[in-house]
């Protein structure tokens, strides 16, 4: 270690912009030695116990002076995420089912042209299953002559795997701009399967119910978001930031269910059999701009626009099986389109002094939804306005102590 900084220092909105927003971070800045900036080092640890039971952990890093890059894995059957530390191993004295977890991730991060653009990158592969069987008796007495009885058995299994990317690119070409853009995606698969039993009888020998389902499912889905906040101060005190996101998530699911619930004193039987399609789609997007001015030192006002779209899609078909003709029952099924967008206005005056901070805010919002479903007959729509004003302060006692109204 060459040195250690210790100061405080302003947000980083408002070293950008010239503004006090009356916000301070304390910040220790760890300076080392030029030959302590290269290097490479990891490590590996591995557990067995009783039972079969296991963990395994691996770090692996290597780094210079703008380079980092960094490697992790994992693996336990012990139902926990981060297995392999003594502190999970205390923490996972009780386990649920069969679980099995493995993760894979690697991280990258540089700077290029000069230090003016941090690229951080991040890929993660997640593995997770489990198996369970529970089984559970009840003995309920409704009086002294009557005496209920439940006994359910239960299992079911399920397994994930996930493939997910995250990155962040900061650009700061000069010192009145910078622009941030974030990129991530996640693609995954997963499959499950469960069973139920459920018995009940009364005073040992009259059968009231029988209940019996099962369950199998597959489904995969995927996401991708990408979003760019650009900030540049126009002149001393005066700045703009632009921010654009959009995001966009699609799912897709195939089940069989399988229900059978038969009432003895009625003698009545239901039975649900259905092969049951989903597909969801959802669509979001959001931009803003905005402005802030100084008028002195301790008076500032900002205006801003925001302007959002929304796009929801669920749909489920649910097919009865009867005799190799597929029906689809309206009862389980739906077509469901949500639609949504939304105009708002903001203003923000505030005073920021040595001791005192006043906040005086205003949110104009113009918001409109509309929701159909085809097969529910479902036709609904509105639009509204909203407002919301507030007026918020604080007073400085000391450096631990502030009053808010």
């Amino acid at each position: 270690m060459d040195k250690v900084q210790v100061y405080e220092r302003k947000s980083e909105e408002s070293e950008l912009t010239g503004i006090d927003d009356g916000q301070r971070f304390q910040t220790v800045n760890v300076v080392l030695k030029e030959e302590a900036r290269v290097g490479l080092f990891g490590n590996i640890e591995g557990h067995l116990g009783t039972e079969e039971l296991y963990t395994a952990n691996l770090f692996a890093a290597k780094f210079n002076r703008t380079e980092r890059i960094g490697l992790t894995a994992n693996t336990n059957n012990m139902g926990a995420n981060a297995g392999g530390r003594e502190g999970s191993l205390r923490m996972n004295s009780q386990i649920t089912g069969e679980p099995r977890n493995t993760s894979v991730g690697a991280n990258y991060e540089n700077q290029f042209f000069q230090k003016k653009l941090n690229v951080n990158a991040n890929y993660n592969f997640n593995d997770a299953s489990n198996r369970n069987e529970r089984e559970r008796y009840n003995k309920e007495i409704i009086s002294s002559e009557e005496v209920q009885e439940t006994n359910s058995l239960s299992q079911n299994s399920n397994n994930n795997q996930g493939h997910s990317f995250r990155s962040i690119f900061r650009f700061r070409p000069n010192t009145k701009s910078n622009m941030d853009v974030h990129f991530n995606a996640r693609k995954s698969q997963s499959s499950s399967w469960s069973a139920s039993e459920n018995y009940m009888i009364n005073n040992s020998v009259d059968s009231i119910r029988d209940y019996r389902s099962e369950n199998n499912s597959t489904g995969d889905s995927q996401s991708s978001e990408i979003s760019i906040n650009y900030r540049r101060r126009l002149k001393e005190g005066q700045a703009l930031n632009l921010l654009l996101s959009n995001k966009f998530d699609e799912s897709n699911q195939q089940s069989d269910v399988f229900q059978r619930t038969y009432l003895h004193k009625e003698d009545k039987e239901t039975i649900v059999d259905q092969n049951r399609l989903s597909d969801s789609r959802n669509y979001n997007f959001n931009s803003q701009i905005h402005f802030s001015n100084r008028i002195n030192q301790n008076l500032n006002y900002s205006l801003g626009y925001n302007l959002g779209f929304r796009h929801d899609k669920n749909k489920v078909d649910a097919f009865n099986k009867l005799a190799n003709n597929d029906e689809l029952d309206l009862q389980y099924s739906q077509n469901q389109i949500n639609k949504s967008s939304n105009n708002t206005l903001l203003a923000n005056l505030n005073f920021n002094a040595e001791k005192v901070s006043v906040s005086l805010s205003n949110r104009t919002n113009y918001r409109s939804q509309k929701l159909t479903d085809s097969y529910r007959d479902i036709d609904l729509s509105r639009n509204f306005w909203d407002n919301n004003l507030n007026l918020s302060g604080n007073y400085k006692i000391s450096n631990r102590k502030n009053h808010n109204r």
